[in-house]
């Protein structure tokens, strides 16, 4: 497989969408979260946990009102094009909240709608 380094431009427009959601995650904020979806949005977990756009929503309502805060930390992202408009933004994540802690790799299937980076596949690989 041949994989082409993505332009700094595109590095830069996905680093921001990644920063920006990670801060709507952080600051409970739910309505900048969901701007961030697409309405085909799926998730995806490796302890077989899936969810849809409507029940990713939900689970949000709840997670933000049994939390007081979240913290999420994340480093070595590596962005790769995956095919026309779409990109991939792969990295490792520290959740830390008051009702749950985890670590693993969150990967972010990203399309580009009305130039702006939407997230339409999310998955989380726990790393123990």
């Amino acid at each position: 497989i041949n994989i082409t380094p993505v332009n700094k431009v595109l590095e830069d427009e996905v680093k921001s969408t990644v920063s920006g959601w990670v801060a709507c995650t952080e600051n409970k904020d739910y309505d900048c979260f969901k701007s961030y979806l697409l309405e085909d949005y799926t998730y995806e977990s490796t302890d077989g946990t899936r969810r849809n756009y409507t029940s990713r929503l939900s689970k949000l309502i709840q997670i933000f009102a049994e939390n007081s805060s979240i913290e999420i930390k994340y480093n070595n992202i590596q962005i790769t094009e995956n095919g026309s408009n779409k990109v991939l933004a792969r990295y490792f994540q520290i959740y830390h909240s008051d009702k749950h802690n985890d670590k693993g790799y969150k990967s972010l299937y990203l399309r580009k709608v009305n130039n702006s980076w939407m997230i339409y596949r999310e998955t989380f690989s726990p790393n123990p």
